[in-house]
C-alpha cells in the first residue's frame, strides 16, 4: 500500500510540475522552450489538408510521433495555435506522470530503491522544456518495454518497437534482451534499422535543414568556442537549428566519438549477465548515440534520466540534476544573436562534457553492479 501511494504521489507530482510549467511559460512565449508545438500544428494542418508526411509535407520526426501531434489537434488544438500548444503540453505532462511510477518499478526490479523519486528530481528542471517536445513519449515507451522485459511479461517487444519508431534509440534494448530472446531482439534491432533508414528520406532531411555541424554537438561547440576565442566569426547559420560550416571530416569525427562510446557500452553489456550492470551499460550506449548524432537538441538529455535514476551512486542523480538545470538555462537564453558569444559555446561544451562524464560514471556503475 505504501508503495502504491508513493507511486501515486510521483505521478501527481509530475503532473503538477507540468501544469505549473505551462502557467509559467505562458509569460515566456518568445523563448525557444515553447516553440516546437506551433510547428507541429502547422505540419498536422498540412497533412489533414491532404499532404502526405515525408512526401508533400517535410517532417523531421519518426512516424510514432504523429500520434501525440494528432492527439493534441483532435483534443482541441485545431481551434488555434495557443490552444494546440497548451493541449500538447498538457498531454506531455500526463505522459511524464505515467513515466515516474513505471521507472520506480523498473528500479525496484533492478534493486534501486525510490528510482521514481530520483528520476523526478532530475527531470524537474527539464519539465519547462520537455513538455513542449515529444521526447517524454519515447522515454515512457522505453520504460514500459524495460518493465515488461524485467518482469518476464509478454508485450515488451511491441513497446520497444514503438519506441524505436519514435526516436530510434530504444532499439538498443535488444542488446540486453539478446541472450534470452534472440528472435524478438532481432525484431527490435530491425525496427531500429528502419528508424535510421527513415531519417534518410528526402522529406525528413529537408525538414531538418542541416548545413554543417550542429553548434551544440561535441565538436560543434568546440569549433564555435575556438573560433570566437580566436577572434574569428563563428559563421553560424540558423535553419531549424544553429549550424557551423566545417569540413566534412569533422562531421565524421564527431560521429566517431559517439560510436566509440557506443562500443564501450556494448562491450560492457555482453561481458555480464547481471541485469543492473547491463542497464547501466545501456545508458552508456544511449550516451554514445546522443553524441554521435548530427543534432544534439536540448531535450535529448531526458533520454539519459532513466539510467541515471536507476544507478547505484547518488552522484549520478546529482549529475543528472545539474545537467537538467544547465539544459533549462540554455533553453531560456537560446537566441540566434548569441551564437557569436564565447560563453554560449562554453556552456554547450560544459553540457557535452557532463554527458561524457555521465557515460564514464555509468561504465563504472556497470562494473560495480557486476561485481557486487
Amino acid at each position: 500500500m505504501i508503495r502504491r501511494h508513493r507511486r501515486l504521489l510521483l505521478a501527481v507530482g509530475a503532473l503538477v510540475a507540468g501544469i505549473t510549467s505551462i502557467v509559467i511559460m505562458a509569460d515566456h512565449t518568445d523563448r525557444i522552450l515553447v516553440g516546437d508545438p506551433a510547428e507541429y500544428r502547422v505540419r498536422i494542418g498540412a497533412m489533414l489538408s491532404g499532404g502526405w508526411p515525408y512526401i508533400d509535407v517535410p517532417f523531421e520526426h519518426l512516424p510514432v510521433m504523429l500520434i501525440p501531434m494528432f492527439g493534441a489537434w483532435f483534443l482541441g488544438g485545431s481551434a488555434s495555435q495557443s490552444v494546440y500548444v497548451v493541449t500538447f503540453a498538457a498531454l506531455m505532462s500526463m505522459v511524464l506522470a505515467l513515466t515516474a511510477p513505471v521507472i520506480d518499478s523498473v528500479g525496484e526490479l533492478l534493486g534501486t530503491r525510490r528510482a521514481g523519486s530520483r528520476w523526478l528530481a532530475m527531470t524537474l528542471p527539464l519539465i519547462p522544456l520537455v513538455i513542449f517536445r515529444n521526447d517524454p513519449v519515447v522515454v515512457l515507451l522505453f520504460a514500459i518495454a524495460c518493465l515488461l522485459f524485467l518482469a518476464d511479461r509478454e508485450g515488451w517487444v511491441a513497446w520497444a518497437v514503438a519506441g524505436a519508431l519514435a526516436k530510434g534509440w530504444p532499439a538498443a534494448l535488444g542488446l540486453v534482451t539478446w541472450r534470452r530472446h534472440r528472435l524478438k531482439s532481432l525484431v527490435v534491432a530491425l525496427s531500429g534499422a528502419v528508424a535510421v533508414a527513415w531519417t534518410l528520406l528526402p522529406g525528413f532531411t529537408a525538414a531538418r535543414g542541416a548545413i554543417g555541424i550542429h553548434a551544440e554537438t561535441l565538436l560543434g561547440s568546440a569549433v564555435g568556442l575556438w573560433r570566437i576565442a580566436s577572434g574569428l566569426p563563428s559563421g553560424v547559420q540558423v535553419t531549424t537549428a544553429a549550424y557551423l560550416p566545417v569540413a566534412s571530416w569533422m562531421l565524421a569525427a564527431n560521429a566517431l566519438v559517439g560510436v566509440g562510446i557506443v562500443v564501450v557500452g556494448v562491450r560492457a553489456i555482453v561481458r555480464t549477465t547481471d541485469r543492473r550492470s547491463q542497464f547501466a551499460a545501456l545508458g552508456v550506449v544511449v550516451s554514445g548515440i546522443i553524441l554521435a548524432s548530427q543534432l544534439f537538441s536540448l531535450q535529448y538529455v531526458l533520454w539519459l534520466t532513466p539510467f541515471l535514476a536507476v544507478g547505484r551512486r547518488p552522484r549520478l542523480v546529482a549529475l543528472g540534476s545539474l545537467l537538467g538545470a544547465l539544459t533549462l538555462a540554455l533553453g531560456f537564453v537560446w537566441d540566434e544573436a548569441l551564437f557569436d558569444r564565447v560563453w554560449l559555446y562554453g556552456l554547450f561544451s560544459l553540457r557535452n562534457l557532463m554527458v561524457l562524464m555521465a557515460a564514464a560514471w555509468l561504465v563504472a556503475d556497470a562494473r560495480a553492479a557486476a561485481t557486487s
